[in-house]
């Protein structure tokens, strides 16, 4: 996991990150904290590149990714920083993706098949265990057979769910028609295998088989996260910041990969460009793990909100219910029609006082800190995204919560007439020791800025010269 940043205002945009990064070999957790997962997209326009969750496509890590397309876009610059985004996602698909044949793709769809089996069989799992403490605690007695009745229902009931989520999600751009017939082929014995390992505790009535296929290869040709609900662990997060030559104010523009299948990149179409203008002078945008920014700026932690809303209908629906009670003991009428328009009361209430906390948040919180980041110096953007990064890294490493933020934090500041300027930045080695990688890097910059000097002379002198 990862925590990024993105801070703009009109002058310029701050992007930080720090360098944790969670990998799981042979099943193991290791957390390293040696990633690099911001970077600069051109050599020479002011556009850079924060990269969070999996640090590759595809098993190529985005670094070697980033650098290669820095190196084939050269000295080009593109009219608005949307089309660096689309420009990146059209690089990976026809050149990253020529490395990557088919099979690699059919491995890849099978990955993400068993990931949707475990979420839904770990749900039966879950469900089934809750309904079963809550009959015990009830003081029920329940034998091996209502056990296994109630986890038929159960399963049924879980496949249903997942199975009218997945009929919602529509397929990446350009699938052909025939996805799933072309896939049921290419991955039948494979996916049947892989069902029948992770169900061997459950008993599957008929057709529920062919339901869980069916939402695997919605999964598989659409975005895992549409039908399970979260994400996979193979999704990258790719934000592209900073300016194109007619933007004259800063923009982001953030899209959701999820590998390749068909020879077609899986890429979050919800996911598009936020620009500044005079009438939106800031924007505070926190990538991966988020809870930190997002109580810096509220005042109130994020889970805090959905525990109140709770809270706030357990209580109501308690006092509604000792009301009733007095009324049904001491008067003679109907309470079932009271307790129907009562019941609906609570839930509205709590809303109410939901939406107070969050105006209450607003006006005392994030409206005054996004009107002070629209004045404040570029110097100072860099040093708050930086702090903000810091914080959550702080946040994971005092309280029982595994590292997953930290390391140092890398922070780059970009603006229209600098370009990016590295205001901190981690090496993996020792700079005094490799004067000639400074050196390469620099005379590859020189190189290119001559090329282009002779073409544009030559381009003159042909201009200039007399006809015949």
């Amino acid at each position: 996991m990862t925590a990024e940043i993105a801070i703009m205002n009109l002058q310029a945009v701050a992007l930080a990150a720090d360098s944790a990064i969670t990998t799981y070999p042979e099943g193991n957790q290791k957390i390293f904290s040696s990633a690099n997962k911001l970077f600069a997209l051109s050599d020479s326009a002011p556009v850079g590149i924060l990269v969070y969750g999996n640090a590759s496509f595809m098993s190529i890590p985005w670094e070697t990714i980033v650098k290669e397309y820095r190196r084939n876009l050269g000295r080009k610059t593109f009219p608005y920083l949307r089309e660096y985004s689309a420009d990146f996602c059209r690089f990976v698909t026809e050149e990253i993706g020529s490395h990557i044949s088919e099979q690699q793709q059919l491995d890849h769809a099978e990955r993400l098949a068993v990931r949707v089996f475990a979420e839904i069989r770990d749900k039966i799992q879950q469900r089934t265990k809750n309904k079963i403490s809550q009959a015990v605690s009830d003081g029920a007695l329940i034998g091996s057979d209502e056990v296994g009745q109630l986890e038929d229902a159960i399963t049924v009931e879980v496949v249903s769910e997942y199975h009218s989520r997945a009929k919602k999600v529509k397929l990446i751009e350009g699938t052909p028609k025939d996805f799933e017939k072309t896939m049921r082929n290419k991955l039948g014995k494979n996916l049947k295998a892989a069902r029948t390992s992770v169900f061997s505790q459950q008993h599957l009535q008929r057709g529920l088989p062919q339901k869980i296929n069916y939402i695997a290869i919605k999964a598989i040709g659409g975005l895992f996260d549409k039908v399970v609900g979260h994400s996979s662990g193979l999704t990258s997060g790719i934000v592209v910041s900073g300016f194109g030559d007619r933007d004259i104010f800063p923009a982001i523009s953030e899209v959701l990969v999820e590998g390749m299948i068909q020879d077609r990149i899986k890429m979050d179409p919800e996911k598009g460009e936020v620009v500044l203008s005079p009438d939106n002078r800031a924007m505070i945008v926190p990538f991966a793990q988020t809870d930190m920014v997002y109580q810096f700026m509220e005042g109130i932690a994020p889970n805090y909100l959905p525990y109140l809303h709770q809270s706030v209908v357990s209580h109501i629906g308690g006092y509604t219910d000792a009301l009733l009670e007095i009324l049904d003991e001491y008067y003679d009428i109907d309470i079932s029609k009271i307790r129907s328009v009562l019941d609906q009361n609570p839930r509205q209430l709590a809303g109410y006082f939901i939406e107070s906390i969050k105006e209450f948040g607003a006006q005392r919180f994030s409206r005054p800190i996004m009107n002070v980041v629209a004045m404040l110096p570029k110097e100072q953007l860099a040093e708050m995204a930086e702090s903000l990064v810091n914080l959550t890294a702080l946040k994971r490493r005092v309280s029982s919560q595994e590292e997953t933020v930290g390391g140092p934090t890398d922070v780059a500041l970009i603006t229209k007439g600098d370009g990016l300027i590295w205001i901190k930045r981690k090496h993996y080695f020792t700079p005094e020791l490799n004067p000639s990688y400074f050196a390469r890097t620099s005379y590859r910059r020189v190189r290119d800025e001559q090329s282009i000097t002779r073409v544009g002379d030559d381009a003159d002198a042909r201009a200039e010269a007399p006809l015949g």
